[in-house]
């Protein structure tokens, strides 16, 4: 029996894709042209940081490359098993001899090409920051691992919301949902704890949370950085075990009894009501159907609501 057989097949069909291969290019050639419109710009204008401008070009792309690396998994891994679920293909992969971890070690490798060849592609561009002063090799090898790590989480975290979930624009809610958590949530409840004085601010439940072992990644002092990078890889890890749990457990349809009463439930918050789309569809009937779910729109309420409460309450305390 063929080890993972799931992972070769999806590995194969990918490298037959222009995207796998387009993805690398057009990322080094962003960063390159990034790179080269900053150097070209401080030539011209003569215009000095006080730092290195070795360091403030691998700052700038650093922080790109992390919001890259945190988007990848509600871009590309959210929807990978849930679309298989909508199609109904998943379940004639469990008639054979396959488990739940060849799924998704196949469909986590399938799907992450393109991300981890397009972060590879800019590894070689940061690099070129060490030229230019201000850069030191053991922050730029640190800088990757962490961007690696960040990275393996966020795709991790997109499996597991896919394995769990039917709907596209749910998993990739959810995915987003999961990742804020994750990355803001330990650092304020660390804050919180110490009275939101910075001074007095020691990391514990932030150890957790990937942007911390990327920002530390620069202080060479940082004792706390290979924790920081274990526990949110360890995190991942448990996410596909979960995620391998779930799936031949989650792919089978809901009875119709169930679907009646969760729809029922969701209805009032989830949908518009009826007597204001019938004005919609008289005057657009395009807005007529996209006012009908409004699940977007309600997940973009709640943020702006939290993160307002949040400035509101930051502004108070200062």
């Amino acid at each position: 029996m063929t080890l993972l057989p799931i992972v070769g097949r999806e590995l194969r069909v990918a490298s037959r894709k222009r995207g796998t291969y387009w993805t690398r290019v057009i990322a080094a050639a962003l960063a390159m042209f990034l790179m080269g419109s900053f150097v070209a710009a401080w030539s011209f204008t003569n215009q000095s940081f006080g730092i290195p401008i070795g360091q403030v070009l691998f700052s700038m792309l650093k922080w790109l490359c992390f919001a890259f690396a945190c988007a990848s998994g509600i871009f590309l891994t959210a929807d990978c098993l849930s679309d298989e679920k909508r199609d109904g293909t998943l379940g004639l992969l469990f008639l054979t001899d396959l488990r739940g971890y060849d799924v998704v070690t196949g469909k986590i490798m399938a799907t992450s090409l393109r991300s981890a060849y397009g972060l590879l592609a800019i590894f070689p561009v940061l690099a070129l920051t060490l030229m230019l002063g201000g850069v030191a090799a053991g922050e730029f090898w640190r800088t990757l691992l962490a961007l690696c790590n960040a990275l393996f989480f966020s795709l991790a975290a997109g499996v597991f919301i896919s394995a769990i979930s039917r709907d596209g624009v749910k998993a990739m809610s959810a995915t987003l949902l999961l990742c804020a958590v994750v990355l803001g949530l330990p650092p304020l409840l660390d804050l919180w704890r110490a009275n939101w004085d910075e001074n007095k601010f020691v990391p514990l439940l932030t150890l957790a949370s990937p942007v911390y072992a990327f920002v530390v990644a620069p202080q060479r002092s940082a004792n706390d950085f290979w924790l920081a990078l274990a526990l949110p890889h360890a995190m991942g890890w448990l996410l596909l075990g979960l995620a391998s749990a779930f799936v031949p457990r989650s792919w089978q349809e809901k009875s119709t009894a169930q679907q009646r009463k969760r729809s029922w439930m969701r209805r009032p918050w989830r949908f518009a009501a009826s007597r204001r789309r019938r004005r919609w569809l008289e005057k657009n009937p395009v807005l007529w159907l996209a006012g009908r779910d409004l699940w977007v729109t309600r997940c973009a309420q709640a943020v702006i609501v939290v993160a307002s409460g949040l400035a509101i309450f930051l502004y108070l305390r200062i």
